[in-house]
């Protein structure tokens, strides 16, 4: 998952090789297409309408995990919603690391909530689990980019996800207090400037690069956020490997790069305590000036704005990549970190339609994003954050370009590829597996589970 969230990159599919979050769920891929039930139809053919004060009231049950529902931004629009329809909505709640076995038992049982909260990763689910969703909202969507930011499955043309978080954006957040006192001027746009800032860090006494490791979705993001050239040297890379003509351990590009992961670490650039150290923990170390680098997403924005007030303005998000070509460097870009599904055997279906396309009504995605600034997909005009006005500036300038194009080129040939596979990869390479082996070991698990889905190649 991703919440400073888990999420991960809960993306990003390779998303195996590149995405946030999002994060690190091992969740299976839907048959191709199955008939949506009698209720997911209810709730579509319902939605369409922005909600309004029901004449009885209704009580929804809302399911999600302790990070996500302890969020100021989540409970602003709950309160909105009660206060303004006179219904109410009944929280369950479980712990972070349990929910998504919780939420899979339960849809596979058929108990299930009228509404969850989970990242945008429709993969994890089966197509028959889930009630295609319908409102104003859904027009506003760009369908072209639907099935790579987890919003549905390929060759769907419906929605199963109501995607109220910002769209991601991930990279080097960073202490500018540290960054300036060690003489480091960013953005870094090769590996060799991230070497040669990571020794002036050192020397002038923080550590370069602080890595959470305790969870797999953190280690996803060193990876896939400096990854981008890969796609731009080799685009027919994913294409190889989905097809089974090409294993990540032979593509020299890749190699490199874990092989100089790996390598950053050994020098000393990193944290010691990687192994069980937190978000949370980066996040204090990167305020308390101990660290000049965490990487991370724009989700994490509100982290500093509740935790360190008098910190925020003093750290910033940049772009960085493991690559040698200053032309490839990328601001990695992705779809929203945030989505409310509807499970196709809710009981409530319609005022479960009714309650998130409140949420995504124009009104109630700017109370939201003021208190989480962002850029969102649905095109409500909500408060930018300044991490996404800094990255935001660097694709105008044309400094950087834009997107996550290794991202996109693996997702092109969706649903061959599992997002949590990369996360695994790079914890166990921080972690000290030979960088060839961490490959192998991800590509038998890619293929395993290509090979099951029969996937032409494996």
């Amino acid at each position: 998952m991703r919440n400073g969230r888990k999420a991960a990159l809960s993306l990003l599919t390779l998303s195996v090789l590149l995405m946030a979050a999002c994060g690190g769920n091992d969740g299976s891929n839907a048959a191709a297409s199955p008939n949506a039930s009698p209720d997911a139809s209810t709730a579509s053919a319902g939605a369409s309408a922005p909600a309004e004060t029901n004449k009885t009231p209704v009580k929804l049950t809302f399911a999600t995990y302790n990070a996500w529902w302890n969020m100021e931004n989540l409970q602003k629009a709950i309160k909105m919603y009660e206060e303004e329809t006179g219904n109410t909505i009944e929280p369950q709640i479980y712990p972070d690391d349990q929910f998504m076995n919780v939420l899979k038992a339960k849809l596979a049982t058929g108990d299930v909530p009228d509404v969850f909260a989970f990242n945008p990763s429709v993969k994890d689910f089966g197509q028959d689990q889930l009630a295609p969703l319908n409102g104003p909202w859904v027009d506003k969507l760009d369908k072209s980019r639907a099935v790579k930011n987890g919003y549905t499955w390929a060759g769907d043309d419906k929605v199963y996800v109501a995607p109220y978080g910002s769209t991601s954006f991930m990279g080097l957040m960073y202490n500018k207090d540290v960054v300036a006192k060690a003489g480091v001027t960013l953005p870094l746009k090769t590996y060799g400037d991230l070497l040669a800032a990571a020794e002036k860090i050192k020397a002038a006494g923080a550590i370069p690069l602080y890595m959470p490791n305790k969870e797999a979705w953190t280690a996803q993001i060193d990876v896939f956020a400096g990854s981008q050239y890969i796609a731009m040297k080799n685009p027919d890379f994913a294409q190889q490997v989905a097809s089974g003509k090409l294993k990540y351990q032979d593509e020299p590009l890749l190699v490199d790069m874990f092989k100089r992961i790996a390598d950053f670490q050994k020098k000393g650039y990193m944290n010691a305590d990687m192994a069980s150290a937190t978000m949370p923990m980066a996040e204090q170390a990167l305020a308390e000036g101990k660290t000049a680098f965490v990487a991370g997403g724009n989700w994490l924005y509100q982290d500093f704005v509740l935790n360190y007030p008098d910190k925020a303005a003093s750290i910033g998000m940049t772009p960085f990549t493991w690559g040698d070509d200053p032309a490839d460097l990328s601001v990695f870009k992705g779809g929203s970190g945030n989505g409310l599904y509807i499970p196709a055997a809710s009981k409530q279906p319609e005022a479960a339609m009714d309650f998130i396309n409140f949420v995504m009504s124009d009104k109630v995605m700017q109370a939201m994003y003021e208190i989480a600034p962002g850029a969102n997909d649905v095109g409500a005009p909500t408060k930018a954050s300044p991490w996404d006005t800094e990255l935001q500036a660097l694709i105008d300038n044309g400094t950087a370009k834009t997107g996550d194009a290794f991202n996109d080129a693996a997702n092109a040939i969706e649903p061959n590829f599992d997002s949590g596979d990369m996360g695994a990869a790079g914890q166990a390479l921080f972690a000290g597996k030979d960088p060839v082996k961490a490959l192998e070991d991800l590509y038998n698990s890619v293929a395993k589970k290509n090979k099951a889905k029969k996937i032409p190649g494996f």
